[in-house]
């Protein structure tokens, strides 16, 4: 394919729920115009977004798209290889990001009733919400006497 295509910087590190920005630098070394098409693939592909998705470039001509990528905060942490395929009338070629989605431990216990209704047989409910994109180990211990427990 008459374009290049890469990606500045060419690999970057990805954060649940902030957006990231970054350039996709296309490259024409033909004597003619060309019209490319672009499309998000692979990896993350529905988190990518392209601000255009044609470019005309003229020969020689170097064009900088902006890309953003904002990840949800359920995204397994990883390598991703997220992509950006291109096509003209002279053929197609595929360019491809090296991402490395960080990985983040948040959660949350909650305990329910608070207090307990009756004076002997009181029972509860734990509660725990895993809102990052790792596993978490809660270990749960009483305060009070092993005796009261049941």
């Amino acid at each position: 394919m008459p374009v290049t295509a890469k990606f500045i910087p060419e690999s970057i590190q990805l954060v649940p729920g902030a957006p990231t920005t970054l350039t996709l630098r296309l490259h024409n070394n033909e004597e003619a115009p060309q019209s490319v098409h672009l499309l998000t693939s692979r990896d993350l592909a529905e988190f990518v977004t392209l601000d255009v998705d044609t470019a005309a470039i003229e020969s020689n001509q170097i064009f900088d798209i902006p890309v953003s990528i904002e990840i949800g905060p359920h995204v397994a942490a990883g390598t991703r290889q997220p992509a950006v395929e291109l096509t003209s009338e002279c053929g197609s070629a595929t360019v491809t990001l090296a991402a490395e989605v960080v990985a983040r431990s948040e959660h949350s216990v909650e305990l329910s009733p608070l207090r307990s209704r009756g004076s002997m047989s009181g029972r509860h409910t734990v509660r725990v919400v895993n809102s990052g994109n790792v596993a978490v180990t809660v270990d749960l211990s009483p305060d009070t006497l092993d005796e009261e427990i049941t």
